[in-house]
């Protein structure tokens, strides 16, 4: 009888041993397998991220270009405000006019409003458009 019960002690001792070494094996297995799907999935979400970010930045760009040429849009409008002779020049009457006529519409505005002398750097007593356009691109330049 009692070399049956070695027989049993070690049977269990083996069926122990087994189940303890596979749980091992099947854990490393499970863990190993889990490791890689995340660095799948890390590596995904990364480049989701990227894509997003390089989008953003395209949007970025494209609504500066837009905002820069709205900009470019209402100015021209106001240089031909400015002229009301058609000539492609302000001279000081319609700059005075016309800073009297937006200032009345803005008040809040006359301590930001430019001087005449602000757009002629020849002082000739014109305006010219290319003037104009350079005065705006030195202001955009310093903002």
């Amino acid at each position: 009888g009692g070399g049956a019960g070695g027989g049993m002690g070690k049977t269990l001792a083996f069926c122990a041993g087994s189940w303890f070494l596979g749980g091992k094996i099947h854990s490393k297995r499970a863990v190993s397998k889990a490791q890689k799907k995340f660095k799948k999935e890390q590596k995904e979400l990364y480049l989701q991220y990227y894509k997003d970010v390089m989008a953003l930045q395209q949007q970025n760009v494209e609504l500066q270009q837009y905002i820069d040429q709205t900009t470019l849009n209402q100015l021209d409008g106001e240089f031909s405000a400015a002229d009301t002779n058609n000539d492609n020049k302000v001279s000081r009457a319609e700059f005075n006019m016309y800073k009297q006529d937006y200032l009345s519409k803005h008040p809040d505005m006359a301590s930001q409003f430019p001087r005449f002398e602000d757009f002629d750097p020849d002082s000739n007593g014109l305006i010219s458009k290319a003037e104009y356009d350079e005065y705006y691109r030195r202001l955009m330049a310093y903002s």
